[in-house]
């Protein structure tokens, strides 16, 4: 898609928007809030920024959430899922 459409904005570096309520539960796991880890504002409907979690990671101590920050993963919305028939060749 971003070969086809290169002016689009690409995610790469977002989590999907329901990572704030994992940041929510890292933060109040340690009886914290957002707030008090320097999160002013939340936009749960967004997406959100690696780096914004990493910090918010880092504030914490939280390797997990470090690690969630720092995956490979790239996160995608599934628009459409299809069923595709399969048949396995006896030749």
């Amino acid at each position: 898609m971003i070969t086809c459409s290169p002016q689009r904005k690409s995610n790469f570096d977002t989590l999907p928007p329901e990572a704030w309520h994992t940041l929510r539960e890292a933060c109040r796991a340690q009886g914290r809030s957002l707030r008090q880890v320097g999160i002013e504002r939340t936009q749960p409907s967004q997406s959100v920024p690696r780096a914004l979690a990493r910090e918010v990671a880092s504030r914490l101590g939280d390797e997990a959430l470090g690690g969630i920050a720092d995956s490979d993963l790239l996160w995608d919305a599934v628009v459409e899922s299809a069923s595709l028939e399969w048949s396995q060749s006896t030749t």
